[in-house]
């Protein structure tokens, strides 16, 4: 009997070492056969399937940006439009940011939607373009960047069979190469045209889609504007906060009177420079601004010129700026003489001899905007507002970063 019990004991005992290999020592009591196929589970890629954006000339997106952009955002979703349509075929719809939220959007700028806001801000000369769940973001650190930006995201669609798609965890963040937008140059007849309600020529500015702009004849807290700010109205109407101003009469009627560049984009810095004086005449002066557009600078030069000698107001202009500078010199010049401008070596004139643009009411052309030869003109126009005896000169161009 006692052989008996010893052996079913024995037996007992290496039945549950037996079962005892197949577990771990694991905390949780968890197998090792458990574990090994969580491995590899755990191994295996976690592949999404790519986002489509686009498929045979049809697209379920739509284009969403912010209710208080302004007009000069117009400009840049005409650009994504045209562009995605060259590039998948697709028309797609834009819409602000107040209409109902729907699962394909793509969002440029800072819209309202969640997905725009970002942890980190941009710095200024960034690019950022982000797949989020169904959403597009597509966003820059100053919107003088859009175009390029919306160049990049065109430039990122894969087209393959018809279907145009981006990776589902694409997330695309760049310096920007250029920037694109729109500048402007306007004799504002000291506000007389208008009865000095300067909102008015406020909306002019903000209605051409200019982002910097050269005024001339800018009465400033003088009794026959009514002892207005000019320049503070302009700033507030326009939006534009930045603003810089230069008096060629510093005593003239209780104020003053001269010229002067309004902003979106901060000014950096500022100086007056005098010009030559035609014997007693009026003495004319230019304001150079430096525009810091984030990654890259502009110089900005409004002017009123004689025009009798403007050959030698010319050559003083050119004097203020280096030969490395990018820069652009707008501005009411008295003179139609197109050879003058050749002071400014290979630089490219808004209102040019192969287009001249009449930019006053009794025909002349004598209103200007001088680019450097490394920037690019894209459009240019005169528009006649109807609010000065000079039209509001405009024209759209690319500043490319140093």
């Amino acid at each position: 009997m006692r052989r008996l019990i010893a052996l079913l004991l024995l037996i007992s005992l290496v039945c549950t070492m037996v079962s005892c290999e197949g577990f771990s020592n694991r905390p949780d009591g968890g197998s090792s056969a458990e574990n090994t196929t969580n491995a590899d589970d755990q191994q295996k890629p976690n592949i999404q399937e790519p986002l489509i954006v686009a498929d045979r000339s049809k697209t379920d997106y739509t284009v969403v940006y912010s209710v208080d952009g302004d007009s000069a955002l117009q400009d840049t979703l005409n650009l994504l439009q045209n562009r995605f349509y060259r590039s998948t075929g697709a028309s797609i719809s834009c819409c602000n940011d107040t209409y109902e939220e729907t699962p394909y959007e793509i969002l440029i700028g800072n819209t309202r939607r969640a997905e725009s806001i970002l942890e980190t801000p941009l710095e200024k000369d960034e690019i950022l373009i982000r797949v989020i769940g169904k959403k597009i973001v597509i966003q820059t650190g100053c919107d003088a960047f859009m175009t390029n930006a919306v160049e990049c995201f065109v430039e990122s669609l894969v087209e393959k069979n018809n279907v145009t798609t981006l990776p589902a965890s694409f997330d695309l963040k760049v310096r920007a190469s250029f920037a694109h937008f729109k500048i402007a140059t306007f004799n504002i007849h000291n506000g007389m045209d208008v009865n000095y309600n300067f909102e008015l020529l406020a909306r002019d500015i903000v209605q051409s889609g200019a982002s910097v702009i050269a005024l001339q004849e800018i009465d400033q807290l003088t009794e026959r504007n009514r002892h207005q700010d000019t320049l503070k109205i302009l700033s507030e109407y326009t939006g534009f906060p930045y603003y810089a101003y230069h008096a060629t009469l510093p005593d003239f009627l209780g104020g003053e009177y001269g010229i002067a560049v309004l902003s979106k984009y901060p000014i950096a810095s500022f100086e007056g420079e005098w010009l030559p004086r035609n014997g007693n005449g009026e003495q004319r002066a230019a304001l150079k601004t430096v525009i810091d557009l984030g990654g890259a600078s502009l110089s900005f030069i409004s002017t009123h010129c004689d025009g009798r000698i403007i050959e030698k107001e010319l050559s003083a202009i050119r004097q203020m700026l280096s030969a490395k500078e990018q820069y652009v010199v707008g501005g009411d010049f008295n003179s139609q003489s197109y050879p003058e401008f050749e002071v400014f070596e290979d630089a490219e004139l808004a209102n040019s001899p192969k287009k001249p643009l009449v930019t006053t009411k009794n025909g002349k052309y004598i209103d200007n905007l001088v680019c450097s030869n490394n920037i690019q003109i894209r459009s240019a126009k005169a528009i006649d507002t109807g609010h000065s005896d000079h039209f509001l000169l405009v024209a759209e161009i690319e500043v490319y970063i140093q």
